[in-house]
């Protein structure tokens, strides 16, 4: 009988908004709170830096190249925690790691403190934003999925419209009345470690460890759509990654975003300096960075 009436539930119509648009938004909140202080600030930081301490433009360049190292072999060690641990805890851990990571940035007083704080700060971002939520995204929808994903990435988008200026604003250093950019780092690491816990209990990991399936449909609509996906061929269904690394769409996808990822991040790290050498006040080149990102 319970079985039953388990299964009626299951089947019946939802009530409510299906939890996968809430996970939808807090994808996006993750991108605010999670890569736009580190990826879109970081031009923003760098002039700071350079003024502050005098570092050149190669110097602080290869913090944001050592970061990069960093992710290309860290990257597949990610995947495969988040496939083993669960995006939850990737997401709390990362960052609780990205706030630690702010927190030394800090206080850095020398070059070499300054790359191990950011190098820090950019695992945590990379173990635990972007990719725990696409992925638990990509368990709850089929049929929206890249609807939910492109939502998600308005996050990122927001927060450079609206993060950047203010994030400008407080570390400008030649306005002494403001923060400052210790002041503004120690608050961003630990908003980081205080929201880590409340957000992380907000993810979940998939929709069938809560009686939900993807895209909130019912039973009945799954077993139609499995029918029909059962007469086609592996295009419309699942890859292991030994699968789609033997794909051509799969590397015609990697080499499209390395080189996209290329012009984007050069262009990032170094339009502040390029802006400020010209004479560009730091507000002014938070506006660059908020109206491009728009």
């Amino acid at each position: 009988m319970n079985q039953e009436k388990e299964t009626d539930a299951l089947q019946s119509p939802r009530r409510g908004i299906f939890y996968g648009w809430w996970l939808t938004g807090i994808a996006a909140f993750v991108m605010v709170i999670g890569t736009v202080p580190i990826f879109q600030g970081m031009t923003a930081w760098f002039v700071v830096l350079e003024q502050q301490f005098g570092w050149n433009r190669a110097q602080l360049s290869l913090a944001f190249s050592l970061t990069r190292a960093e992710g290309t072999v860290m990257g597949p060690v990610a995947g495969y925690l988040v496939d083993k641990v669960g995006p939850r805890r990737m997401v709390l851990s990362g960052l609780l790691v990205m706030g630690v990571g702010f927190l030394l940035f800090s206080r850095v007083n020398n070059l070499w403190q300054f790359y191990g704080a950011f190098v820090l700060a950019s695992m945590g971002a990379g173990f635990g934003t972007w990719l725990p939520m696409m992925t638990v995204l990509n368990h709850w929808f089929q049929k929206r999925r890249s609807l939910a994903m492109s939502l998600a990435m308005e996050g990122f988008a927001l927060g450079g419209v609206f993060v950047i200026p203010v994030l400008a604003w407080s570390i400008d250093p030649e306005e002494p009345d403001r923060l400052g950019w210790r002041a503004t780092a120690a608050i961003i690491g630990l908003g980081l470690i205080v929201l880590a816990g409340p957000v992380s209990r907000l993810v979940r990991n998939r929709p069938e460890e809560y009686g939900e399936v993807p895209d909130g449909r019912r039973n009945s609509q799954l077993e139609s759509e499995a029918t029909g996906s059962n007469q086609g061929d592996q295009a419309d269904g699942d890859y292991t990654w030994q699968e789609a690394v033997r794909t051509r769409a799969f590397w015609l996808i990697t080499v499209g975003h390395a080189g996209t990822s290329i012009v984007v991040v050069t262009l990032t790290v170094h339009l502040g300096p390029m802006l400020t050498d010209q004479g560009y006040s730091l507000q002014l080149v938070a506006w660059v960075v908020s109206t491009y990102t728009a």
